[in-house]
């Protein structure tokens, strides 16, 4: 994981289009009534929501919940997490009775939410499971299921939101080693949609291989 200013990110942005422009012999050059340096940190955020909610979880690293988050468990023995409010993506939880961590987040409009329903189908803390809920205090986590009531939340690891202020330069961006590659190509692309339709489809291209996502559109 490393961390990387505004400025950084848009110098390594501007290697791509001289990359690109050497491949094809060809100048790439920002029309006059365009500030290429304003496009591209305006697309900082969009490039990594979309390179960190499509990455595998095997690509993702990610941010610790603070020591004292806690978790309540209800009388049915089910895990409820509060998230964060700069939650983007869940990566790994435990509780603290579980086998084992779970990275298997599921949605609550899907079959297997409605299994939960089901003690004998549902998630236990020999095989957990962890849902993705909407509640009227907001997003949360439920973790299927806990041993006891005593149960502790282990660990939490998630990818968190953007920085606000990183499109003005006043924050930097943490990035997994093996996603620099992609979003550095993802936040060329969307830049190139503002001027240059040809070499941004270029650029999408090479991000979505780099995250395997053509393999899987195939």
């Amino acid at each position: 994981m490393r961390s990387y200013s505004a400025q950084a990110i848009i110098e390594q942005v501007r290697i791509k289009y001289d990359e690109q422009s050497c491949g094809n012999n060809e100048m790439i050059v920002c029309p006059d009534d365009f500030d290429m340096e304003t496009i591209i940190m305006s697309n900082i955020s969009p490039a990594y929501r979309f390179v960190m909610l499509n990455a595998d979880l095997s690509m993702l690293e990610g941010k610790q919940i603070e020591e004292e988050y806690k978790i309540t468990i209800d009388d049915n023995l089910v895990g409820h997490l509060q998230l964060p409010k700069d939650f983007l993506r869940g990566i790994t939880a435990r509780l603290s009775s579980w086998d084992s961590s779970s990275s298997s987040i599921i949605e609550e409009n899907s079959t297997e939410y409605r299994m939960q329903s089901d003690p004998y189908a549902c998630g236990t803390y020999q095989h957990p499971l962890i849902a993705f809920v909407h509640t009227v205090k907001g997003k949360e986590l439920e973790l299927y299921k806990a041993k006891s009531k005593e149960d502790e939340l282990r660990s939490f690891v998630y990818v968190p939101l953007p920085p606000e202020d990183i499109s003005i330069g006043a924050q930097e961006l943490l990035i997994p080693d093996q996603l620099t590659e992609p979003f550095i190509y993802y936040v060329a692309a969307l830049t190139a949609t503002t001027f240059r339709e040809d070499v941004a489809n270029d650029f999408f291209k090479v991000a979505r291989s780099l995250l395997g996502l053509e393999k899987k559109k195939k």
